[in-house]
């Protein structure tokens, strides 16, 4: 069985939104935020809600490295109007340079006044003063996993800062199983040193290469920790990862997911209201979620009310879906009906083996493998089972019904 060729409308810009530079789709322009922190005040939550209702289709999303965008601007005047908004409220850097270097993920479960924070705020001030980043892909990023247990081993990110198993930290390219032992004091510059190296690396200013991941697993990076001047340090691996949190109350706060990362307007101003006069500040995740730190449990089922995902049980906890057909200009079929059918119709073993939709041949919503992955093409639905969106279908050119009943037997004999 040959692999199918790309389905027509299929494109890989190469760079992802921001507020500087909204990125066209099939229901209009989508503007993305950082938030400082990935912090999102109640006021902050209402403006952004008016915004995505005024500007755009009111649809908000949060999306695997723990920004928000707002969905169905209609031109670039409205973009520049909402960003304008938004900017006054310090929910937009200054420019699209300063936006760029804000592209680090951490841990948000951990408190505070977790030594992480200061190092993510301490990574994005060095990374805006550095001229030699402004080479990086625009797609790099940064990652600071270094919570009790590691929470984000699943979250894509090039450089990666990470907790030891005796509680230090460690500097790892991505695809590449050994780190480097760091300090907090010199995790910065050692990070940036990384960057340096990889921007600077004959296959990246080639354009071979767009991440870390792939100069790795090609061969042509095992020099690159030598080469940011990072042979002398010891070799080490990170801790053992954790698994993700699943959605629910704790006794440290609520997990509130998204619906395959999407939830209304009004549903913001909802929460709005339901945190009013409290001290909780959410938090942006990169489980398409917000964590809601120190949030009274019994809110759990008025969150559920307003649409979001509290039950870490729900069928949809274990399917990730992009926003697909007519949304996305790339997307070849329709996908979150189709999710919330097979969520419905699978056994929650094979969910939590994960389920992937995809609109397409590019797989946004979920690059790790999973048990079940579907493809949309021009001729239907493509099937690969325990992999991922690159990998050879056992089916294609599939039925919506035909795929059903595939992915049922599938189940089956699993």
């Amino acid at each position: 069985m040959s692999t199918p060729a790309p389905a027509s409308g299929f494109s890989r810009k190469g760079w992802c939104p921001g507020a500087w530079r909204p990125m066209r789709s099939g229901d209009g322009l989508i503007l993305r935020l950082r938030p400082p922190g990935g912090r999102i005040t109640i006021p902050d939550l209402r403006r952004i809600a008016d915004g995505a209702a005024r500007y755009g289709n009111a649809v908000i999303e949060i999306t695997r490295r723990a920004a928000l965008q707002i969905r169905g601007i209609a031109d670039e005047d409205d973009a520049a109007s909402l960003r304008a908004d938004l900017q006054a409220a310090s929910l937009v850097d200054d420019d699209a340079q300063a936006e760029s270097a804000r592209q680090v993920v951490h841990d948000p479960l951990t408190a505070s006044d977790h030594p992480g924070l200061a190092l993510e705020r301490a990574l994005v001030d060095a990374a805006r003063e550095d001229p030699a980043l402004a080479a990086l892909p625009a797609k790099f990023g940064f990652l600071i996993d270094d919570g009790a247990p590691r929470r984000l081993a699943a979250t894509p990110s090039d450089i990666r800062i990470e907790r030891t198993g005796d509680g230090g930290l460690c500097l790892r390219a991505a695809g590449c199983d050994e780190a480097v032992a760091i300090t907090p004091d010199n995790a910065v510059a050692h990070a940036l040193a990384l960057a340096r190296a990889f921007a600077r690396h004959p296959a990246v200013i080639a354009g071979r290469f767009h991440r870390m991941k792939a100069l790795m697993a090609s061969g042509e990076g095992a020099g690159l920790y030598r080469d940011a001047g990072l042979g002398q340090l010891r070799r080490i691996s990170p801790a053992d990862p954790g698994a993700p949190p699943r959605p629910g109350a704790s006794e440290n706060g609520t997990l509130a997911a998204l619906p395959f990362g999407q939830i209304g307007a009004q549903a913001l101003h909802d929460l709005a209201d339901l945190l009013a006069g409290s001290d909780v500040v959410p938090s942006l995740t990169p489980w398409r979620a917000l964590w809601l730190p120190g949030a009274d449990p019994a809110l759990a089922e008025a969150l559920a009310a307003i649409g979001f995902i509290t039950d870490p049980d729900d069928p949809l906890t274990g399917i990730d879906a992009c926003p697909g057909a007519p949304a996305c200009a790339s997307g070849m079929i329709e996908t979150h009906a189709l999710a919330r059918e097979l969520a419905a119709a699978l056994p929650p073993a094979m969910r939590d083996r994960g389920i992937h939709i995809s609109g397409c041949g590019k797989g946004c919503a979920r690059s790790a493998p999973a048990a079940l992955t579907v493809i949309g093409t021009a001729q239907g639905h493509d099937l690969v089972q325990n992999g991922t969106v690159s990998d050879k279908p056992v089916a294609q050119a599939l039925s919506r019904a035909a795929l059903i009943a595939q992915c049922n037997d599938a189940a089956m004999r699993q």
